[in-house]
């Protein structure tokens, strides 16, 4: 495998990095799946994201491989559960690349237990879970799709120190 970095957000250019990114994913996302705009990215970059990262509960990260944009990746606790989500730019799938950014998400998350959703119609990303161990906890709807709700229980020499 080449080169490959999750690198945190630091800056508003970065977060504009990662609009395009998630805008070429956003059909694979459970939620939220229109487009962003920039004012909207930065919107929440300036008012939601810094004061979260601030305070722990939410890291953004760019996926790069062979030190281009190829992927992003979201931390998030909520509930006093961490949520992961994440997602590769089209020109990258099927190089085997979703299980190394979700290692690397799964890595960074600072709790042994992190929980995720993906949409039933998504059986590659479900491999890739199941792969890395996470269990199918419950199926409910989000916005009007079947969404597959999963959990992992990290190893304890898996957790981040």
């Amino acid at each position: 495998m080449e080169k490959h970095e999750l690198k945190p957000i630091k800056s508003l250019h970065d977060a504009l990095e990662v609009r395009i990114i998630r805008n070429d994913c956003r059909l694979f996302m459970t939620n939220y799946t229109l487009e962003i705009s920039p004012s909207q990215q930065q919107k929440w970059y300036t008012e939601i994201y810094k004061n979260e990262n601030k305070k722990g509960n939410m890291t953004c990260f760019i996926f790069k491989y062979n030190n281009q944009n190829a992927g992003f990746g979201l931390i998030r606790k909520a509930s006093g559960k961490y949520w992961i989500t994440g997602g590769l730019m089209s020109s990258q799938r099927g190089k085997g690349l979703g299980i190394v950014l979700f290692q690397d998400i799964v890595k960074s998350t600072p709790s042994k237990e992190i929980w995720l959703e993906v949409l039933d119609t998504n059986p590659a990303a479900k491999k890739i879970y199941e792969t890395l161990d996470f269990k199918k906890v419950k199926e409910t709807e989000v916005n009007g799709k079947r969404v597959i709700i999963m959990k992992l229980e990290k190893a304890a020499k898996d957790e981040k120190i």
